[in-house]
């Protein structure tokens, strides 16, 4: 039978556990933060500009939003015992409203460079003609404005309720928007469009290095 010291050893081995995980995140949060400033800046003295690059540095701005949010205010709040979204009502809706709609904004950023790359690969010339700049930045306008229209029900139902801030809907509401934005949004459409885009863009080059190679035989 569990005695009570083998309780209190579990719980401090917990508690330093979850300490070391937290302070990990942060460190990773400032790594990332940097590796994205460094992005920005570096894509920023490209002397040839083309949608596929503005659309890097709209990522690392909003890579950065993301994981400020998730490590900082999240992890940093958890560390230190401060929950910045319990503080009033507020502070309750813009975090939740900003910290999914910045989440799924640079999961659909990412999924928009691996789209770019196929199609600079398919259809090269068209790319080249048409790919600027200006072409990146409405594209990033478009997901900003999508994003945060679908995150509106956090700025809306979000409240604090006895003292934490809480999603006050219905549970089937709840569950189905959660499964919409986070899952569906966040990770499964991002998910499988950058992994088949990714393969066909493999599979291009594969043929074109065969057709090369059998060219170089024939000659």
């Amino acid at each position: 039978m569990r005695n009570f010291s083998d309780t209190r050893i579990e719980d401090f081995l917990t508690y330093k556990l979850a300490n070391y995980i937290t302070i990990s995140g942060i460190a990773v949060t400032t790594i990332g933060i940097l590796l994205n400033i460094f992005c920005y800046i570096t894509s920023s003295h490209f002397k040839f500009q083309n949608s596929s690059i503005t659309l890097i540095r709209c990522q690392a701005v909003w890579d950065t939003l993301t994981i400020f949010h998730i490590g900082y205010i999240e992890l940093g709040g958890s560390y230190f015992k401060f929950v910045i979204q319990d503080i009033n009502v507020y502070f309750c809706k813009i975090s939740y409203f900003h910290g999914w709609g910045c989440s799924v904004a640079t999961s659909l950023h990412m999924m928009c460079l691996a789209i770019d790359r196929v199609i600079a690969i398919h259809y090269p010339v068209w790319y080249k003609q048409n790919s600027a700049p200006s072409l990146a930045y409405r594209t990033s306008f478009c997901i900003i404005a999508f994003c945060y229209t679908v995150t509106l029900p956090n700025l809306l139902k979000f409240d604090i309720v006895d003292s934490k801030c809480t999603f006050v809907a219905s549970p089937l509401f709840a569950f189905w928007y959660t499964v919409f934005v986070a899952l569906f949004l966040y990770c499964v459409v991002p998910f499988f469009v950058i992994f088949f885009c990714n393969l066909y863009f493999i599979y291009v080059l594969s043929n074109r290095k065969k057709k090369i190679a059998a060219q170089q035989n024939a000659a």
